[in-house]
């Protein structure tokens, strides 16, 4: 599960556009809208165990970025979102058939 957290009402838009695209491919992503400080919904989401807080800002909006924190390791910084949902796509696919027990055996 993904929470997308946009840093400021300013930059919902942003933060909207990225949840779409990660709803499009079939991940599971809540869009935080309150009106709480970013690290308040960091620590919220933390709190929840959620495994992936994508932080959206001014910087990741101009350069069509994620600031990434994955639970357990924390701050994995910026990356482009196309690559943050393909690594994201291709982690739960991996999940899903070691879950099922098709997952290849070395």
């Amino acid at each position: 599960q993904i929470r997308v957290l946009p840093v400021s009402e300013r930059f919902l838009g942003y933060a909207r556009t990225v949840h779409e695209r990660l709803v499009a491919v079939g991940l599971r992503a809540t869009l935080d809208t309150s009106d709480e400080r970013v690290n308040a919904k960091i620590r919220a989401g933390a709190d929840l165990r959620i495994p992936y807080l994508v932080v959206v800002g001014g910087r990741d909006e101009e350069a069509g970025t994620v600031s990434v924190r994955k639970r357990g390791i924390g701050d994995l910084g910026a990356q482009p979102l196309e690559e943050f949902v393909a690594s994201v796509e291709v982690e739960v696919r991996e999940r899903r058939a070691f879950e099922s027990g098709t997952a290849d055996a070395d």
